[in-house]
């Protein structure tokens, strides 16, 4: 299966179950005889990390938001070419809004809606009583050869500090991202 065809499986998934059959479908779910699964930050006993994300759903749901808008505006940052922790770059989330969708108090509400939908969606599948709730963001993205030093930064950082550490202008700076 082309990794198109995978993901668009896995969006049609409705549940948890659903993704692992579609991933063993494919022989992509054998965490302890794959190659292709590393436990975050290489530590196999990494649940106080893990688990100790949020204390509270609704935290949690923030969390995920907080997250998309972060790589929103990381992903409009490189796309201008400039390095996100570099002098150049906006030195609070204020300014970097407004440098890359400007002045949001001038925007008419529907204008605002049709960004917020162009690059943040919140949508929930499965089913009421065990509902999945998932965020699509338009922004930087995730390469698997890169998580060690982005997503893993969790539990491991390079000499520059966590991913977002040192950006000025996102939120995450703490790196907790929801799991």
């Amino acid at each position: 299966m082309r990794q198109k065809e995978l993901l668009l499986a896995l969006l049609q998934c409705e549940c948890e179950a659903d993704a692992i059959a579609v991933l063993n479908k494919q022989g992509l779910f054998e965490p302890k005889n794959s190659r292709q699964w590393v436990a975050l930050g290489n530590m196999a006993n990494n649940q106080s990390v893990v688990h100790a994300q949020q204390s509270t759903a609704a935290a949690a749901l923030v969390e995920k938001f907080t997250n998309g808008l972060d790589a929103i505006l990381l992903r409009r940052c490189r796309a201008a070419g400039l390095d996100p922790r570099g002098d150049k770059a906006p030195q609070n989330m204020g300014k970097a809004v407004e440098r890359w969708f400007g002045d949001l108090s001038e925007k008419a509400q529907p204008q605002i809606r049709a960004l917020a939908e162009d690059n943040l969606i919140l949508y929930a599948t499965g089913t009421k009583s065990r509902p999945c709730i998932s965020f699509y963001d338009a922004g930087e993205g995730q390469l698997a050869e890169n998580f060690p030093n982005t997503f893993c930064s969790l539990v491991y950082a390079s000499d520059e500090g966590s991913y977002k550490g040192a950006v000025p202008f996102v939120q995450g700076r703490f790196n907790r991202p929801s799991i």
